[in-house]
């Protein structure tokens, strides 16, 4: 038989256990759902770089959403300014199609006008009027910044071609969404020769321009699966996909290099948990 007071003490050692990990998991939950920017740093090898282009920095913004990063955008400012940069990418989303704000992005746009940026259109940007995205074409020239509406431009970086290609975001999905990669690959523009990089928003795209011959794909779109499972990866993507694939880091397939960005905002109810906001820089390597 079991005495009472061995009885009250095993209620009492179950009670404290079940604090405990209450406690446990409350400061888990508080640090998952922390919103610090990180910087994420990615040094990628593609077959056949130029020796010229060893050591070239990319920053990666995607999925801004209008949020901000301290006053003015100061702390985004500061990060991609210490990251130095050669160029910077704005892979879409960065206006988000129910705020419509054009106030953060042109603080950010103001505080690295002295860095080469170059940006598409994602899904939100095609989701506001024809008037509203005028708007951000307007402040994006207003600022330097190439906009690449399936279209590319090649610069020179270090004497070496640098073709940068944008593709618009598909306002539905089908065969003809990828018209214009799929006719203007890197094979049969002028810059044949280049080290060629496509700008295209969806990361989940990437088996279909996978074997076009771009050299490397800068993406978002998947907000790094909103809740990131350790060990597991990005739980839900914007279209409700579970366990989606192509969520944040450096993927390789067909002899191109995909590099997603986890986005730095987020316009759904679904928290970023285990997921802060991120920005990536990609430095190019020969070695």
């Amino acid at each position: 038989m079991v005495r009472p007071d061995k009885k009250r003490k095993g209620a009492l050692w179950v009670i404290a256990l079940i604090l405990l990990l209450t406690l446990a998991f409350s400061l888990t939950a508080l640090f998952a759902l922390k919103d610090d920017l990180t910087v994420t740093e990615y040094k990628i090898s593609p077959q056949d770089l130029p020796g010229d282009l060893n050591g070239v920095r990319i920053a990666l913004v995607a999925d801004l959403h209008n949020e901000e990063f301290g006053n003015d955008q100061a702390e985004l400012i500061s990060a991609i300014c210490l990251s130095e940069p050669d160029i910077v990418v704005l892979c879409g989303d960065i206006l988000d199609s129910i705020e419509q704000d054009l106030e953060p992005i042109e603080e950010l746009l103001e505080g690295i006008s002295h860095i080469p940026t170059y940006a598409v259109y994602g899904n939100h940007e095609n989701r506001v009027s024809i008037f509203d995205r005028g708007d951000l074409a307007s402040l994006y020239k207003s600022y330097g910044v190439t906009l690449l509406v399936d279209s590319f431009e090649t610069i020179t970086i270090n004497n070496a071609e640098l073709c940068i290609t944008g593709m618009n975001d598909p306002a539905a999905w089908g065969k003809g969404d990828l018209e214009f990669v799929q006719n203007n690959p890197p094979s049969v523009t002028p810059s044949e020769t280049a080290f060629n990089i496509l700008l295209c928003h969806r990361a989940n795209i990437y088996p279909a321009i996978s074997d076009l011959g771009f050299d490397l794909i800068l993406s978002g779109h998947l907000h790094g699966g909103h809740v990131r499972i350790p060990l597991v990866g990005g739980l839900i993507a914007p279209n409700r996909e579970l366990f989606p694939k192509y969520t944040s880091g450096v993927y390789y397939e067909n002899s191109s290099c995909l590099v997603v960005s986890r986005g730095l905002g987020s316009n759904y109810e679904i928290p970023r948990i285990f997921n802060p906001p991120e920005l990536v820089i990609i430095t190019l390597s020969s070695n």
